[in-house]
């Protein structure tokens, strides 16, 4: 028999927005750095399979698919660096779902009132 991965649902934004190109660094990559140099090789050492939305390129109501992505899913994990309010919209549904998850903040963006008692990992690129 074949042991299922446990699964995990990323939460986070795609892309810089203008706005905050000056916190960055003007580095437009930021995020698939964040994601491609610390998320994604944490998640295969901890043996997970994942994803995150962007990586789903078939026609679809996409936000059915994320309420069904995060209701399948063994963890969430939502990097709330900058905000973004796409995530917070989802993370509610993870929590409204009662789904393990683990949030992770960078140290530049505030907390917001509901997440601030929520332990946070940090988000460190070298």
């Amino acid at each position: 028999m074949t042991e299922t991965k446990r699964t995990c649902f990323v939460l986070m934004p795609f892309s810089v927005r203008p706005s905050e190109l000056s916190l960055y660094d003007q580095d437009e990559s930021h995020w698939i750095e964040v994601y491609d140099g610390l998320i994604a090789p944490a998640l295969r050492k901890a043996e997970f399979s994942f994803e995150r939305d962007d990586e789903d390129k078939q026609s679809r109501i996409i936000t059915d698919q994320i309420w069904q992505k995060i209701e399948t899913a063994d963890l969430i994990l939502a990097d709330i660096s900058s905000s973004n309010p796409n995530v917070f919209l989802e993370l509610g549904w993870a929590l409204r779902a009662d789904k393990k998850f683990i949030l992770m903040k960078d140290d530049i963006t505030d907390f917001q009132f509901d997440t601030r008692s929520i332990y946070t990992t940090p988000t460190i690129i070298a």
